[in-house]
C-alpha cells in the first residue's frame, strides 16, 4: 500500500486513513495496519520508502512470509509538500558521475542525461534516494 495521505487522482482530498473528511472536518481515522490485519494479513509492516535499506529488507521479509503480507509505504505527497513550500533538499550531480545510469533506471523523473552524465532537473523533490543509490557517490546534496 502506497500511503501518501491524499487521494491525488481526484484533487488531493484526504483519504479515510487521515482522520479528516474532504471538507476538513475531523472524523474517525482508519488504521491501514489494523485493516490489513483484520482482513487476514499475518505480516503487516509500515516503512518510510525514503529509507531504502529498511524498505528493501521489509519487502524481503514480506516475500519470505508464508501467508498474506502487507507492506505500507508511508510518506507525504510530494506535490502537496511542494505547494506548501516544503522541499527537503536540493541535489546535483558532480564530476564523479560515471554515466552508469543506475539513477535513471531507478525511475526518478528528475534525473535526465546530458551527454554522458546525469543531470538533476527542476522536478527534484529533495528525497535524496538518488544519492543513496549512486554507485559513484556522484550525487550530492546542495547546501543552501
Amino acid at each position: 500500500i502506497l500511503d501518501n495521505s491524499t487521494t491525488a487522482m481526484t484533487g488531493h482530498q484526504p483519504h479515510p486513513g487521515t482522520g479528516v473528511t474532504a471538507t476538513g472536518e475531523p472524523t474517525v481515522q482508519v488504521s491501514l495496519e489494523a485493516l490489513a490485519k483484520a482482513l487476514g494479513a499475518g505480516f503487516v509492516e509500515t516503512v518510510d520508502p525514503y529509507d531504502l535499506d529498511k524498505t528493501i529488507e521489509c519487502f524481503r521479509r514480506a516475500k519470505e512470509f508464508s501467508g498474506l503480507s502487507v507492506v505500507i509505504a508511508r510518506q507525504p505527497c510530494v506535490i502537496k509538500a511542494r505547494r506548501s513550500g516544503g522541499k527537503k533538499s536540493s541535489y546535483a550531480v558532480g564530476d564523479e558521475c560515471s554515466g552508469c545510469k543506475v539513477c535513471v533506471e531507478f525511475g526518478c523523473p528528475a534525473i535526465e542525461f546530458e551527454g554522458e552524465k546525469a543531470k538533476i532537473n527542476a522536478l527534484c523533490t529533495g528525497c535524496g534516494l538518488c544519492a543513496k543509490i549512486c554507485p559513484s557517490s556522484a550525487i550530492l546534496e546542495v547546501r543552501k
